[in-house]
């Protein structure tokens, strides 16, 4: 479900694209801190390790970005059911 409603954020995003690239980024700094905690020990549980980092911000992954985004991902997830 979240791949589902992550894709469709981004298939609907109307903003500066310039955004997305900044979400890329964050995403890419978030997998990096967790493969430095997992490599000193203190978080066992992350499956990041081994995510090539070219892959960590795809379609699947995008968060929330403003409220306009959200309503049109919800619509398009509402006009495919």
């Amino acid at each position: 479900m979240m791949d589902m409603i992550s894709w469709a954020r981004y298939i609907t995003f109307e903003d500066d694209p310039a955004h997305l690239y900044l979400m890329r980024n964050e995403k890419i700094n978030e997998v990096k801190k967790k493969r430095e905690q997992q490599k000193n020990g203190s978080d066992s549980e992350s499956d990041d390790y081994d995510t090539d980092l070219s892959d960590v911000f795809k379609g699947h992954n995008v968060k929330p970005y403003n409220i306009q985004n959200e309503t049109d991902a919800w619509s398009l997830v509402e006009s495919v059911a």
